[in-house]
């Protein structure tokens, strides 16, 4: 039988609440009226990729940890009662007081993450402003980095020791669970090779997929690329609807496994613009690009040291012009550390907001895009510890764009209708954050999140964003 846990509500003489808002939750089938703030912040994806790729790049020894019963640690802050099932009771309406938070309540993970949050500032970690679940510590002779999401904590470590004195901090309060050599965390399943380099792939999610869609099998000696370079809008609307259901459960599936397939990134974002008229074509089509990862479920990205004490980005930044039925342009853009052979560590395929009237405009759009996280990035890699002394190059093969945000000194009557944006990437520039450098399009490696290619294009650029392990 659910148990009944409600709010004690502090009310005015007209018998309105005063401090709390009314919430009735049934544990099991949780049912919330609250409007008070229950928001508990989640570690950033570039966050846990970009601690990774330092791990890799740096040789670091890499753990993780998980707390047992995390919720039940916070005391709680509102007067919250369990209202007793009647087969204990006897009938009788008995509450108890809860004292600890617990699961199933919405509170609880904003309340531990208070908690936790306030138990390492305490240790003498330091949280970072540009990601609050990232935190950090820095001693004479080692550095430790660490990334919260919610009751897990992936490690890096300059030294086995510090591992083992974070461990000692959290053992104060909590009871966790170590391992020392990481396999899986959050879904990714971590690859470890003797000369330091980690594969980043998803088997868990791909197996469920193949199992709920066994369809892909007899597919998969079919697509060599996950979308035909002559995909069509039109095409698609030509066919009957689909379960919109079924299409956006498959879709949510890729779109997760987007991070650590870039490949998949442009085929997957163009079918996501069909979600809220999906066709049985719409559906066909991303079968094939699931059976295109099933054909190729090795692979993944490839991170591989740099034998470096410090670590520096290198971006790469591409728009294809009026590319969608609506004149639209796309973005497509990536970030790997400056030495070494690693793939994109974190990378981003996206249609863009507006209709750019040059592609010099859609380049630039691009552009902006990929300075504002070089900008986070950059602010995230200072607090730790690994501050960029030089610009952060990012390679285009567009000219104008270059010498736009580079020399511009022309009239602004041609510029003027993205002139704001251009004043940002003039900015960065003249601040020596970035510096624009020009690269051929046919080497060009994220070339392939803007447009669908054929195999003879994409397997080259595919190495290049996967990695050097293909």
């Amino acid at each position: 039988m659910p148990v009944k846990v409600v709010l004690k509500l502090k009310r005015d003489s007209q018998g309105l609440p005063l401090k709390y808002k009314a919430r009735l939750c049934v544990l099991g089938n949780l049912v919330s009226k609250s409007l008070e703030s229950v928001f508990a912040p989640t570690a950033n994806a570039k966050s846990l990729m970009l601690l990774l790729a330092i791990a890799t790049a740096l040789s670091l020894p890499v753990m993780s940890i998980d707390v047992y019963g995390a919720f039940l640690y916070p005391t709680q802050k509102t007067e919250t009662f369990i209202a007793l099932p009647p087969s204990i009771t006897g009938g009788v309406p008995i509450f108890w007081r809860l004292n600890k938070t617990m699961y199933g309540l919405p509170a609880s993970p904003k309340a531990f993450y208070d908690h936790v949050s306030a138990h390492l500032l305490q240790c003498a970690y330091i949280r970072c402003a540009s990601d609050p679940c990232f935190f950090w510590k820095r001693i004479e002779g080692g550095f430790l980095l660490t990334v919260v999401h919610v009751d897990d904590f992936v490690v890096a470590a300059s030294t086995q020791e510090l591992l083992t004195t974070f461990t000692a901090d959290l053992e104060q309060v909590y009871v966790v669970s170590v391992t020392r050599e990481v396999h899986h965390f959050l879904g990714l399943h971590i690859t470890d090779y003797p000369d330091g380099s980690r594969l980043l792939t998803q088997p868990g999610l791909l197996k469920k997929l193949i199992a709920k869609y066994p369809i892909v099998t007899e597919l998969t000696k079919y697509p060599t690329v996950p979308m035909s370079s002559l995909f069509d809008e039109t095409v698609q609307c030509d066919s009957p609807a689909c379960d919109t259901t079924d299409f956006m459960v498959l879709l949510g599936s890729l779109l997760y496994l987007v991070k650590t397939r870039p490949d998949i990134a442009y085929a997957v974002n163009r079918m996501a613009m069909r979600s809220k008229e999906a066709t049985v074509r719409d559906m066909q089509a991303l079968l094939r690009i699931l059976a295109y990862v099933l054909s190729t479920q090795s692979l993944g990205i490839f991170l591989s040291p740099t034998h470096s004490s410090t670590f520096t980005l290198e971006a790469w930044c591409d728009a294809a012009y009026a590319v969608h039925p609506d004149g639209k342009s796309h973005t497509g853009y990536g970030f790997t550390s400056t030495v070494g052979n690693s793939g994109l560590f974190f990378s981003r395929s996206s249609k863009q907001t507006n209709v750019a009237l040059s592609s010099t405009e859609a380049e630039l759009n691009a552009a902006v895009e990929c300075v504002k996280d070089i900008v986070w990035f950059r602010s995230l890699l200072a607090e730790i510890g690994f501050p960029h002394t030089s610009p952060t190059p990012i390679y285009v093969d567009n000219a104008s764009l270059i010498t736009l945000a580079s020399d511009y000194s022309g009239s602004h009557k041609r510029v003027k209708h993205f002139l704001v944006r251009l004043n940002f990437l003039i900015d960065q520039v003249s601040a020596e954050s970035v510096v624009f450098l020009k690269v051929h399009t046919d080497l060009n490696t994220v070339d392939a999140l803007t447009k669908p290619l054929g195999p003879t294009a994409l397997f080259p650029k595919r190495h290049n964003l996967l990695g050097v392990s293909l």
